[in-house]
């Protein structure tokens, strides 16, 4: 008589398996949360570049000598999170050199950063 074949796997196997991935998606949740973090930082961030860019163009494309900084301009990304974007304008020099010294920050209510703002652009703006 021949000896029975031992097709498939058994109640231990099945087992030992499971735990052994159970371990290794433990091992890996932190890494994926973080990652999550990440992401979401690198979205507010690129957002905030993106508005502060958006501003420094604004400016290259209409400014005079008289051009004022303005109100604050608050906007709020894809995500809900909120951004104010701030300029400041220094046209002391704009009219013997015709040069506008600009600054655009750019801050978020999101609870990812500090109260600083995350994004600062500097620039200098010649008007003809």
């Amino acid at each position: 008589m021949q000896g029975e074949k031992d097709d498939g796997f058994g109640l231990i196997e099945i087992i030992v398996s499971m735990a052994l991935l159970g371990l290794l998606a433990a091992a890996l949740a932190p890494l994926f949360a973080s990652s999550l973090a990440l992401t979401a930082k690198s979205a507010v961030l690129a957002h905030a570049n993106q508005l502060a860019n958006s501003r420094i163009e604004e400016l290259r494309a209409s400014a005079t000598c008289a051009t004022a900084a303005g109100a604050p301009v608050t906007s709020t990304d894809s995500r809900g999170v909120g951004h104010t974007v701030t300029t400041t304008i220094d046209a002391s020099t704009c009219a013997t050199d015709g040069l506008l010294q600009v600054e655009v920050d750019v801050d978020t209510t999101s609870a990812l950063f500090d109260s600083e703002p995350i994004v600062s652009v500097s620039t200098t703006i010649w008007v003809h």
